[in-house]
């Protein structure tokens, strides 16, 4: 239908046209994406309807278009020009331009507009391609393919209207351009199904709009009107249907909340929202099953709850949903008017359940928990439902309640199972528990979550214990109705409730609720008292309830009713025989029998009767027939008495007359059976007199009736056949049937007859004789007495009380100890063979807990088992323990002191204690004590506590050494070494752990030379004889160990730390106070001044001496020359001589370093002879830094190395080349030894007198290596060329630029001097050469040599890079630093300098040269300015400050900087600046406090530049060291010995093939432990030596040897 357009008479022809402010297309088909569906195209119609104020509006879905009118009209400016002067005034545009502009958003500020208006607009695209509106007048077209609209004024209508044809063409411009489908028939039945559903829904918060209608092609459709009877009610009509709804309207105002988020988020405030709420709950016909939100029109995002909430949300783009995510004023607007709405749902539950009904608010409310609590997908603000509602709800009388009555949630009760039944309801009633109503039981879950409770058990339980005493009104008893209406339906609900029991015999064993409810009165018995479930007792199912409720009145036995409910029954003990004889004790004991049972014979009858059928009905402890035995019930001869005391008539006539016999006529069969056979009522005979009658006629004290006693005893000893009866025989026995001697009587096991032996070791104890006074004559009788167990053994326990009355009785004194030792040796015999161990144990308990065995040298005390050692063995510890003092060990019996705690086995600390008594009181151990420690040493680690100590006793000296003094072989120490004694020689392990060796160690040689030390260096006596003679043996015997690498290097400290060297005065001296006496050349000049501080030792003691710290005289000595007289006269013969002898000295050298050949070398070569008429020179000693001059004399030779120059006194003759050899060699060669120099004089003076030809051949004759080819290099010139012959000559300022960077660092505020004139006047070819100065020398000649040395190296820093101002070259002023230099510059170059040890006298900022004192004034002063341009306050620190130069203080805020100033006279390139080691330490040290400004140009103040770097330190990533470190480097010797490691096979030359096992490393040595081929053990200790092995290599899997 393109073109299509509304036929309007009267059209003006005043047609205007107009572009668009905006993309049309482009902002249609943008929008149009987020606004699909016809439902969004209504809503967005009606939202515009309501803006415009429109009470109406209507839908007619026509043929050709959609019409829409509403009552509203377009607002209009006047005139569609571009501009409308309404945006100027009022702030948005009329309704004409915003839809002439669409998406402009005019009305998005305005709160009572619902949406935007224009962007809604664009949802009719969906339809149409050129919409057209008419109101106020005025018909607008739009036609957004050409991006132009057109007016045209028309006739006022009323009312406004938006003809929208159908866009049916896919292919126009329009649809191709916006993208959308063109419309078809059934897209047009689909918006009509769409409009009526969106008119459903969409009236109820809109603010002026009440009627709503669709049409098709003007037939109505459907029609919704909206009325609003009253604030709170709202009606819906619906027509043609003639359907009515009716709802009930909250209204609420977030006002306070709104204000407070304004202040927030302050673009709220420009939005001017409303904070007012509407929530809508459908009355009639139905309540709603879920709501939506509404931003005053529906979106399609739902409440969760049966109602609508509407308010000035802030939705979507597409109004679908609103906006709950992101962190905008947007989200937390649509949140807190959420929480506002639901506060107000919340604020009086009672009354909202009164107008909705109360089913319905719980649906609400059950609803708002699951939102909450089931984890959905609703906003997070949607909890605030629950959290205000359960909050109110759980206050309030929402809960209805089995009788229809309202009340709090926390008053009425859930059912915890099935709902109980009307009488079960009304017996709950009567304790006032009320269930919740079975209308509500679908919301069980939130009735809980709000506060109701589980009818459970343990509530139920409670509530009886408050409410069951009203309920009975204080009456003992109940009456049938009762039983019938409360207590049975109690029962029934408490049958429900409890669990179902465990399998066990105590189903609810720890159960607190179970036997809180057994203590509650809440069963009836079966004679209708209220008694509790505990208290109670249920009949056996076989019994009828009424037969033991009538015997035993006293007793609660429950209602047979009880036996429906199980599991309540579990809870009442059932009735058996156990149950009725406590009943029965328990009550006997406190009102006797005749109040608890009936004494008639019939009644007994009952009673005997029915104690046998429960014994039948269940079986029966052995206590119940024991507690019924000893009850007084049993009716006999002699009255009620115990079952225990009665028997059945037999054939036997008691003796003593006390028996009694029970009465059998009242005896059932079963009640005679169970007597007999469960309660053990014997019938009368002899045996069951004895055991039962026969008791009761002795009393502890004897028989009861003494003039009996003869009838009885004849009687029984008639009755052998007893003693084979155990149980009347036991019976017998343990009855005091005996007489005995004290007028006592006793049991058979308790008596002895009297003997001598027996007395002797137990006493007069007359209690334990037997007395045959008493006793019948006849021998029948005393065979039968003898027979019951009369003792003819001690018994322990008599033993036990005669050491006990011993020691109460008596002191510890010879005569005691003698009869108490004598029980003693017998109590272990006895033990030994005591067959009754149970009373053995019972004696040996009381001994062990009594004081009474004496101890071994006290007289005065007892002691307890425990506190005693036996004496097996006890010399070896006695002084440390005390000693059972039972001498006769063969008698003590090991078991028995065992069983007593009497320690026979010394602990070893003990023995040990006891040897350090004796050493410490001068005691001689008995050999028992070594012989125990002996036998434990290899076991027991305490032995080894002895090691190194002084305990072992030596007979000659009546006295203790040390392990180290002790030795297996005889030793040649003297007086510091002893055999082992010959009576300890068996005590191998003992000797062996505590440290005795078969001979000493180099530790032991230490331990020895220390004690001499100690005893001759205290006296400051001189060492001489036997003592000096050890000494010298045990200092061998220690560099021989040193040697071999097994000295501890805390051995060699306790020498260092101690005077362990003898000086010539045969005196102890500290190692560094004297000086190894090795040339006796340089000793002469002190004659014997230095004696004190000299050593002589022999050479294999040297080098442990050099490791004591002893130096030798010749690297301590310095000699100068003190003065020369005469004139001097050249030797010429002589020095050519030697000069022609310079190869062969180096030959000699051979085995010498290379740089002591060369020096060697060269001075032979240079040398000149000068002799002259006497020398006169003084030597001078270092010792322990002091110096020892020795007295000036004169020497027939001195060699002065500076200037290459020999002095002899004249003549010179045979005898002055030894003096001469010793004079050059020793300057020469300052670190060898004298001895070694002495040497080397006598092998070339060997030489010095044959040609040199002759003097080669000589040496090649006996081995001498040859001098090698490269060792010739005079032939050579080796000097440094001048930089002019390098290259060309350039000008003067190419010179100045391209000078070589200067090696050294006081470039940085520390610059050199300028060359001196001196320095220049040299030949081109000259090369500065440093001298060589082997040997320390005090004369004038070398004062100055550093100060040349340090002149010679001079560089000058002038401005002009190079030459000093004074050159009259005028400086290049650098502007910066080269480009092509500046691509090099990323990495920071920085290089360190080796330590010169020629420097080493010299301050660690100098760097051996001399300060540029101008250069730095001027770079300091260039900071300062620099720090005070800058605001900072900069101090100067003294030339001599450590660390950094200036500090400068920010004043604001206190913060200084340290800084290190290095200035520089030219450009600052790669040579750099340099920090000294010190200067690197600070800036690590402060970090970023501390810093670094090089100042470049410092003469040149138009280009002097300051450039700070803060915390230099922290930017070193690495540190680089390039090939110059070779000079640094350590020779290291190769290890030949770095081969033997485990594993390795080596063939040794005494010992044979074998393969290492182990390697030791001890000082420099390595010892081997080897496992030699044919040996079964490994060989330990022994030392690599190349010279005696050699590693076998493998080859091809074998070993070639």
């Amino acid at each position: 239908m393109e073109g299509t357009t509304k036929n309007v008479e009267g059209i003006s022809s005043g047609v205007t046209r107009g572009t668009y402010t905006a993309n049309l297309l482009g902002n249609i088909r943008g929008h149009l994406a987020g606004l699909q569906g016809y439902d969004i195209m209504a809503l967005e119609l009606i939202q515009n309807a309501d803006d415009a104020k429109a009470e109406a509006v209507v839908f007619d879905i026509t043929d050709d278009a959609l019409v829409v009118w509403n009552s509203g009209t377009f607002t209009y400016c006047g005139e569609m020009s571009p501009q409308c002067w309404m945006m100027q005034e009022e702030g948005y545009s009329c309704d004409f331009h915003r839809i002439a502009d669409v998406g402009s958003g005019g009305k998005l500020a305005k709160s009572e507009n619902i949406g935007r208006f224009g962007i809604g607009f664009v949802s009719t695209y969906q339809i149409t391609d050129h919409p057209e509106i008419y109101s106020s007048g005025l018909k607008l077209q739009l036609l957004p393919e050409k991006g132009e609209f057109v007016s045209a004024e028309v006739p006022v209508e009323e009312g406004t209207e938006f003809f929208l044809p159908w866009a049916t063409d896919p292919n126009s411009i329009a649809r191709r351009g916006i993208g959308a489908t063109a419309v078809r028939s059934k897209d047009i039945d689909q918006l009509q199904e769409e409009f009526i559903s969106v008119l459903r829904k969409s009236l109820l918060f809109l603010r002026h709009i009440r009627k709503a209608e669709v049409r098709r092609n003007g037939r109505l459709l459907l029609c919704c009107e909206l009325a609003r009877p009253e604030e709170s009610s709202l009606v819906l009509t619906y027509t043609p249907e003639n359907k009515t709804e009716r709802w009930h309207i909250i209204r609420g105002d977030a006002e306070e909340a709104a204000a407070k988020l304004a202040v927030e988020y302050e673009l709220l405030k420009t939005y001017d929202r409303s904070s007012k709420f509407s929530i809508a709950l459908k009355l009639e016909p139905e309540s709603l099953q879920e709501g939506l939100l509404y931003a005053f029109l529906p979106t399609e995002q739902a409440t969760g709850l049966p109602l609508h909430i509407n308010a000035d949300f802030f939705p979507e783009a597409d109004r679908k949903a609103l906006i709950f995510s992101g962190n905008q004023h947007s989200r937390y607007w649509n949140e807190m008017l959420i929480e506002a709405a639901a506060m107000e749902l919340a604020k009086e539950p009672e009354a909202l359940g009164k107008l909705i009904g109360e089913e319905n608010l719980w649906r609400i409310v059950h609803q708002a928990a699951e939102i909450a609590h089931s984890g959905s997908d609703y906003p997070a603000c949607f909890d605030f439902f629950w959290e205000h509602l359960s909050a109110s709800v759980s206050q309030s009388q929402v809960a209805i309640d089995n009788n229809g009555q309202l009340r709090t949630p926390d008053q009425v009760y859930l059912p915890k199972g099935v709902t109980p039944s009307e009488i079960q309801l009304s017996a709950l009633n009567r304790l006032n528990i009320n269930l919740i109503s079975p209308r509500l039981s679908s919301y069980r879950n939130t009735l809980s979550k709000v506060g109701t409770p589980v009818l459970s058990l343990d509530r139920l339980v409670g509530i009886l214990e408050t409410n069951l005493a009203a309920v009975r009104e204080g009456a003992p008893k109940t009456d049938g109705k009762m039983l019938q209406e409360f207590w049975v339906p109690l029962w029934e609900v408490l049958e429900e409730l409890l669990p179902e029991p465990v399998k066990s015999s105590r189903p609810y064993f720890g159960n607190k609720v179970i036997n809180h409810l057994k203590n509650l009165e809440c069963l009836a018995t079966e004679d209708l008292f209220i008694v509790s479930l505990g208290s109670a007792y249920r009949s056996p199912s076989s019994f009828d309830a009424s037969r033991p409720t009538n015997v035993f009145p006293k007793l609660a036995i429950a209602s047979r009713q009880i036996n429906r409910y199980p599991k309540l029954s579990r809870l009442i003990d059932r009735l058996d025989l156990e149950s009725v004889s406590k009943h029965l004790d328990s009550q006997v004991s406190l009102y006797g029998v005749k109040d608890v049972i009936e004494t008639e014979p019939a009644a007994l009858r009952e009673l005997y009767t029915l104690l046998a059928d429960l014994d039948e009905a269940a079986p029966s402890s052995d206590k119940a027939y024991s507690v019924l035995r000893e009850l007084p019930l049993w009716y006999s001869s002699r009255g009620l008495i115990k079952a225990s005391k009665a028997l059945l008539p037999g054939n036997f006539k008691d003796p003593t007359g006390s028996g009694a016999l029970l009465d059998t006529s009242i005896l059932s069969p079963a009640a005679r059976q169970f007597v007999s056979e469960k309660l053990g009522v014997k019938t009368q005979t002899i045996s069951a007199f004895v055991e039962t009658v026969l008791p009761s006629f002795f009393d502890p004290s004897g028989p009861t009736d003494e003039e009996r006693y003869g009838v009885l005893i004849r009687e029984l000893s008639n009755h052998p056949d007893l003693l084979d009866t155990p149980s009347p025989l036991k019976t017998l026995r343990s009855l005091p049937i005996l007489p005995t001697q004290d007028g006592g009587w006793a049991a058979p096991g308790n008596v002895y007859e009297r003997k001598d032996w027996l007395e002797k070791v137990l006493g007069r104890a007359e209690h334990l004789w037997l007395d045959f006074s008493k006793l019948p004559p006849e021998q029948s009788v005393r065979v039968f007495v003898d027979a019951l167990g009369v003792l003819h053994d001690p018994a322990p326990i008599h033993i036990v009380d005669r050491l006990k009355s011993l020691s109460e009785r008596f002191v510890p004194n010879d005569d005691t100890k003698k009869l108490s030792s004598e029980a003693f040796y017998t109590l272990g015999e006895v033990a030994l063979r005591q067959a009754d161990r149970e009373n053995l144990s019972t004696a040996l308990s009381e001994l062990k807990n009594s004081r009474c065995l004496p101890a071994k040298g006290d007289e005065e005390n007892w002691y307890y088992p425990s506190e005693l050692y036996a004496p097996f063995r006890s010399e070896g510890f006695e002084s440390q323990a005390n000693i059972l003092d039972f001498r006769n060990t063969a008698r003590l019996s090991p078991n028995l002191l065992d069983e007593l705690g009497i320690n026979q086995r010394p602990p070893t600390d003990l023995v040990i204690s006891h040897l350090q008594h004796c050493i410490e009181n001068g005691i001689a151990p008995h050999e028992t004590t070594y012989r125990i420690l002996s036998e434990r040493a290899k076991d027991d680690p305490e032995v080894s506590k002895l090691h190194g100590t002084r305990c072992i006793y030596v007979d000659q000296l009546k006295g203790f050494v040390k392990p180290s003094k002790v030795y297996w072989s005889q030793q040649q120490l003297g007086r510091f070494a002893y055999r082992v004694p010959a009576k300890l020689e068996s005590f191998t392990n003992f000797f062996e752990v505590i440290g005795v060796k078969d001979s000493p160690g180099s530790d032991d040689l230490v331990e020895i030379v220390l004690e001499i030390i100690d005893e001759f260096y205290q006296r400051s006596e001189p060492l001489f004889g036997a003592d000096r003679k050890v000494y010298e043996l045990c200092m061998r015997g220690i560099a021989e160990a040193l040697s071999e690498g097994t000295v501890e290097d805390e051995d060699l400290v306790r020498l260092q730390e101690a005077p362990s060297i003898l000086n010539l005065k045969d005196r102890f001296a500290y190692p560094d106070e004297v000086l190894l006496h090795d040339s006796e050349w340089l000793s002469k000049f002190f004659d014997e001044e230095l004696n004190s501080a000299l050593c002589k030792l022999d050479p294999e003691l040297w080098e442990l001496a050099q490791e004591l710290g002893v130096e030798a005289l010749s690297k301590a000595c310095i000699l100068s020359l003190d003065r020369i007289e005469g004139e001097s006269s050249l030797e010429g013969d002589v020095s050519e001589i030697l000069n022609q002898r310079a190869g062969i000295i180096r030959r000699l050298l051979h085995d010498k370093p290379k740089g002591v050949q060369e020096r060697v070398t060269e001075a032979f070569t240079k040398l000149r002879v000068y002799s002259v008429e006497s020398i006169h020179v003084q030597a001078l000693a270092v010792v322990d830094q002091q110096e020892i001059p020795a007295p000036v004399c004169s020497a027939e030779a001195f060699f002065d190395y500076t200037k290459d120059e020999l002095l002899v006194t004249s003549p010179f003759g045979e005898g002055s080349w030894a003096p001469v050899l010793t004079s050059l060699l020793h300057h020469l060669m300052p670190d060898e030894s004298g001895t070694d120099v002495t040497k080397l004089t006598l092998m070339f003076h060997s030489v010095l007198k044959m040609l040199p030809e002759d003097a080669n051949a000589h040496l090649t004759s006996f081995g001498v290596p040859e001098l090698a080819m490269d060792d010739e290099s005079e032939g050579y010139d080796l000097g440094t060329q001048q930089l002019g012959e390098l290259g060309h000559t350039g000008t003067e300022d190419e010179d100045a630029e391209n000078l070589p960077p200067k090696e050294t660092e006081d470039q940085g505020g520390e610059a050199d001097t300028p060359k001196s004139d001196e320095g220049a006047e040299g030949k081109p070819d000259d090369v500065l050469l440093k001298p060589t100065a082997p040997l320390k020398t005090s004369g004038a000649n070398n004062k100055d040599s550093g100060a040349e040395k340090r002149k010679a190296n001079d560089v000058s820093e002038s401005a002009s890079g190079g030459f000093d101002k004074n050159d009259g070259v005028k400086p290049k002023h650098h502007k910066g630093r080269p480009k092509h230099k500046e691509q090099w510059d990323k990495r920071l170059l920085s290089y360190v300098r080796m330590r010169d040890p020629q420097e080493e006298g010299s301050s660690e900022d100098s760097g051996g040269r001399e300060h540029n004192l101008a250069v730095e004034a001027a770079a300091r002063q260039a900071v300062c300015e620099y720090e005070e341009n800058r605001g900072r306050i900069p101090t100067q620190m003294p030339q001599t400050h450590p660390g950094h130069d200036i500090e400068s203080i920010e004043p604001e805020t206190g913060e200084s900087r340290l800084i290190e100033v290095k200035g520089i006279n030219g450009e600052w390139n790669n040579a750099g600046v340099g920090l000294s080691r010190l200067q690197f330490n600070s800036a690590q040290k402060y970090g970023d406090g501390y810093w670094l400004y090089v100042v470049e140009f410092v003469s040149d103040p138009d280009n002097v530049r300051v450039h700070p770097i803060q915390n230099p330190a922290s930017q070193v990533t690495s540190f680089m060291f390039d090939g110059n470190w070779r000079e640094a480097t350590v020779d290291e010797v190769e290890d030949p010995a770095a081969s033997f490691v485990p594993g390795a096979r080596i063939k040794h030359s005494t010992m044979g093939i074998g393969e290492i096992i182990e390697v030791k490393k001890r000082g420099l040595v390595k010892s081997l432990t080897v496992q030699f081929e044919g040996k079964p053990q490994p060989t330990r200790n022994v030392l690599a030596n190349i010279h005696k092995m050699q590693i076998l290599e493998p080859e091809n899997g074998q070993d070639d040897s």
